[in-house]
C-alpha cells in the first residue's frame, strides 16, 4: 500500500519530555523531573489514522520545499513507504505512534546501503528519537535523500522534523519519561558538569548527545537494565581532553522503562 504525505507548519522546538508506550511498568522511586515543553509541532495534535487513510502517494517536493527545513508528517496502516525527503546535516527528530498489538518496524532507509531499524519491536508504542545527521555517516544517517519504510499490523503515525537551534536553556535542566524520547535544546560551555540518570526498565538504557549543528552524536550512558548513578561529563575545545565540545545539544533516551535526567553545571551559583 502506498504513503500519504503531507507537510505540516513550522515547529516549536524547546526542551522536551518525550514519553513512549509500551507495557504498563510499575513506576519506582526514582527522581522526579520538572515537566518541561516538549519536542513537538506546533500545529493542532491530529486524529489518529483510520482505515480510510488514502492510498496514494504524497507529490513530488518542488525544490523550495526540498530545500526547506524538514517538517512533515505521514500515517498509514500497515507495510508502507513513503515518498522521498531531503536530511540537512543537523538533528532529526522522529516522532512516532502505533496503535497495534502485533509488529511495529520502522527503517529510515537510505537509497545506497541497509539501513538497520530505528524502531523493532512489539506495539503499541509511542515515543521520540533524536537522530544526527552528517555528511558521508558511514556509522549512521547522511545528509540527503532518505525515505520511511514501515512495517506494522496497524495503523501509525510518524511526525519528522528538523530546527537549526541558535540558543538553548543553561544547566540546570530536569526531564524523564517512559521509553524512547529525549529533549534538547540546552547550552553546553566548557566546563565539568553532573547527570544524575535513574532507569527502572530491564532491558537497554541508553542516553546520547546530539549537537544541533550536526557533529557525531556521543554516547555517554549505554547500560542494561535498571540504573541510578551520577555521571560526570567533560565539555572542552579540545579533542585530546573530551569529544563533547562547546555548543548546544539535545539529549536522546533509548529505554524500555520510566527515566529521568537531572543535568547541572556544578559551577553555577544558581544551583
Amino acid at each position: 500500500m502506498a504513503l500519504a504525505g503531507k507537510l505540516i507548519s513550522s515547529i516549536s522546538l524547546l526542551l522536551a519530555l518525550g514519553i513512549a508506550c509500551g507495557s504498563d511498568p510499575t513506576p519506582t522511586a526514582i527522581p522526579a523531573p520538572t515537566p518541561i515543553p516538549a519536542f513537538t509541532s506546533d500545529s493542532t495534535e491530529a486524529s489518529a489514522p483510520t482505515a480510510e487513510a488514502t492510498t496514494d502517494r504524497a507529490t513530488t517536493m518542488s525544490l523550495n520545499q526540498a530545500l526547506a527545513p524538514l517538517s512533515m508528517e505521514i500515517e498509514g496502516i500497515g507495510n508502507q513507504e513513503s515518498e522521498q525527503f531531503i536530511v540537512s546535516k543537523g538533528v532529526l527528530v522522529l516522532m512516532a505512534n502505533y496503535e497495534g498489538n502485533g509488529k511495529f518496524k520502522l527503517t529510515v532507509t537510505d537509497p545506497v546501503r541497509n539501513m538497520e531499524p530505528s524502531i523493532d519491536g512489539i506495539g503499541p508504542y509511542f515515543g521520540n528519537l533524536l537522530i544526527t545527521a552528517y555528511y558521508k555517516n558511514i556509522d549512521g544517517m547522511a545528509t540527503g535523500g532518505h525515505t520511511i519504510k514501515v512495517e506494522a499490523d496497524g495503523p501509525w503515525r510518524v511526525r519528522l522534523f528538523q530546527d537549526f537551534p541558535a540558543i538553548g536553556t543553561q544547566p540546570t535542566v530536569e526531564f524523564g519519561g517512559v521509553g524512547d524520547g529525549g529533549g534538547g535544546w540546552m547550552q553546553l560551555d566548557a566546563g565539568e558538569y553532573t547527570i544524575r540518570a535513574a532507569h527502572d526498565g530491564e532491558s537497554h538504557f541508553q542516553v546520547s548527545l546530539h549537537e544541533g549543528r550536526g557533529a557525531p552524536e556521543t554516547l555517554i550512558i549505554d547500560e542494561e537494565g535498571p540504573f541510578d548513578e551520577t555521571i560526570s561529563i567533560t565539555v572542552s575545545e579540545d579533542p585530546s581532553v573530551s569529544n563533547v565540545a562547546p555548543g548546544i545539544y539535545g539529549i536522546g533516551v533509548r529505554a524500555d522503562g520510566i527515566w529521568s535526567l537531572i543535568i547541572e553545571d556544578p559551577n553555577n551559583p544558581e544551583n
